[in-house]
């Protein structure tokens, strides 16, 4: 978690709404989840303009720009990255909108950070002058490596394919297909403020690395990440048959999402889909290990990649709406490994559902999941974990016919409705 365990000292709430409230005005967001239960030490900065917008754009309960800032400081916002807050924060006070002791509390969480980084101390840290040189020195580097390293995530990994093994060159011959869009990424690698800004210290591609490590052929399959065509995905089937694995560089750049450049959709650009589904096809055939690799920026719905029906399970969960309101919520549901296994997760995200359910009532809730979602290899023949929804809660494991993990038994009761109990707040 980059708040409780990084400790960052600052968040940007956006201009999205969740559940139809703005973000930067949305209490339970910002007051009662990021400060409260994943406790920030900093402080909230909105996205630029995005106070503005509730007015202008969302027209969030036909707010005047004064009640739009008011909202957003009651909401726990302490920096407006824009000008509203300066401009209406005074009238917003002097109109009992909001309270000055609001005001004091962002006041704090900024100068905390301030004082942090040695601001009135004598030591203000000269960061005006820090250039090409410091972004660029080695141990700037190797955060920076480190600091990718810790962001890959892994999704899906059947019969332990990662980490690839290649035996010594002088030993045996291994062979890597390296295919898509992104296998000779240069810019995409660099990023929306990089690119503006010019400062890139190096990078290396995907073609590259691995050509460090192992033999390669290389077949691109979409001359780009729009890839518009699906003319190449069989030239790039035939062009890298024979090989001990295939890795496929997909995903998105700067031409589908960026700085005020923003997606109608959450899919793979074009054929890309395609481009994975056929190379699967084909590798399982040849019992080749299909490896996708995806970049973006912004999220990517891969469920078509992770829902395979030969390796799902069933996870059956009994709600109950315990409050006096019909409602929506959001069930996390939550994979927690035995004690005795280490170097695993202590509880990762397994799949979410969104359901609504009337005051009192009891709602079965199914959640079809990978496998490898839910279950945790020790090693051997592989255990499943304890299944949570919130709070970790013991479970009853089954199979089905084929072999599959059911888990039942769990219940779950919810007091917050976030969809009705929120409007009326």
């Amino acid at each position: 978690m980059f708040v409780k365990e990084g400790d960052v000292a600052s968040l940007m709430c956006s201009y999205n709404r969740v559940n139809g409230v703005p973000a930067c005005a949305d209490p339970k967001l910002l007051n009662e989840t990021i400060r409260g239960l994943w406790d920030l030490h900093g402080y909230i900065v909105a996205d630029c303009d995005s106070v503005e917008v509730m007015v202008t754009g969302a027209k969030y309960l036909n707010d005047t720009p004064v009640s739009a800032v008011a909202q957003s400081l009651k909401a726990g916002l302490d920096l407006d990255c824009g000008d509203y807050v300066p401009k209406y924060g005074v009238e917003a006070v002097r109109n009992g909108k909001v309270a000055e002791a609001k005001l004091d509390e962002a006041l704090k969480n900024l100068y905390a950070v301030l004082m942090r980084l040695g601001w009135f101390d004598g030591s203000p840290g000269n960061y005006g002058a820090l250039g090409r040189d410091d972004i660029c020195s080695p141990a700037s580097l190797e955060l920076a490596t480190e600091a990718a390293r810790q962001g890959i995530v892994l999704l899906k990994n059947e019969n332990n394919t990662l980490p690839l093994r290649p035996p010594p060159r002088d030993q045996k011959t291994f062979i890597v297909g390296v295919v898509g869009p992104h296998a000779n990424a240069t810019k995409a690698m660099i990023g929306n403020y990089a690119l503006k800004n010019g400062v890139t210290c190096r990078y290396v591609t995907p073609l590259a690395g691995l050509r460090s490590y192992a033999d390669v052929k290389y077949a691109p399959g979409c001359t780009d990440v729009k890839c518009k065509s699906d003319a190449g995905i069989k030239a790039a089937i035939d062009a890298t048959r024979d090989t001990d694995v295939t890795v496929l560089f997909v995903g998105l750049d700067l031409s589908i999402e960026a700085e005020s450049l923003d997606r109608t959709d959450l899919n793979l650009p074009g054929y890309q889909q395609k481009l994975i589904e056929d190379f699967a096809d084909a590798n399982v055939q040849k019992n080749i290990p299909t490896v996708v690799v995806i970049f973006s920026a912004g999220g990517i719905d891969i469920t078509a990649l992770l829902n395979n029906p030969n390796a799902s399970a069933i996870i059956v969960v009994d709600v109950k709406n315990s409050g006096n309101t019909d409602g929506a919520h959001v069930l996390i549901l939550y994979t927690s490994p035995p004690s005795y296994i280490p170097g695993v997760p202590i509880k990762k995200v397994a799949a979410f559902q969104r359901v609504f359910i009337k005051s009192g009532q009891t709602s079965s809730v199914e959640f079809n999941v990978n496998v490898w979602a839910v279950v945790i290899d020790d090693g051997n023949d592989g255990v499943v974990g304890t299944i949570c929804i919130g709070p970790c809660i013991d479970s009853q494991g089954y199979e089905d016919a084929l072999g599959r993990p059911i888990v039942t038994g769990l219940e779950y009761e919810s007091d917050y409705l976030a969809l009705n109990d929120y409007d009326t707040s």
